[in-house]
């Protein structure tokens, strides 16, 4: 992978290579399936760990939901908002205080430890269609130094065996 520069004009992005989703169900009709691979460039100077699953795959928007740092589960719409848990909270509701986890940080952090980029390929169960997502660590920096929106990314959405995508650096 290039390294974006230190100036704020475009940096570079790319590298990397996520799992994708297969049929699956929440009800444990399927068994897991998960390969690990880590595949080594000649010369050893590149690489990437590449993680597949037959989980249940993501939609357009829970995989932007995944690409945002420390997205609340009341962001995502799956909690009430503050003011509500708060009031509940001190009326024996079911919050008891805020936010205890944020969706994705622990998987980002963990992937930006090992490299310098995440290439995530999902397809939802059902699904006709691959989405994908590139992060570069680097990149992210040099818009937050700019005081750009970190976080704007396109998808790439595509059909499953078509790999175009996942080998281009």
């Amino acid at each position: 992978m290039a390294a974006a520069g230190a100036g704020c004009s475009a940096g570079a992005g790319g590298g990397g290579d996520g799992g994708g989703g297969g049929p699956s169900s929440s009800s444990g009709g399927y068994s897991r399936d998960i390969t690990i691979s880590l595949v080594v460039s000649e010369g050893g100077k590149a690489g990437l760990i590449r993680v597949q699953d037959n989980g249940r795959g993501m939609s357009p928007k829970e995989l932007g939901d995944w690409a945002v740092m420390n997205l609340s589960m009341e962001d995502r719409g799956l909690l009430p908002n503050t003011s509500q848990r708060i009031t509940e909270a001190a009326g024996g509701g079911r919050y008891l205080s805020g936010d205890l986890s944020f969706f994705g940080v622990g998987s980002k952090n963990a992937a930006f430890f090992m490299g310098s980029s995440v290439k995530l390929a999902t397809r939802q169960a059902g699904s006709g269609s691959v989405h994908e997502l590139a992060i570069a660590g680097a990149e992210l920096e040099r818009r937050y130094k700019c005081g750009e929106s970190v976080y704007e990314e396109d998808l790439v959405h595509r059909q499953p065996g078509d790999s175009a995508t996942l080998t281009q650096q």
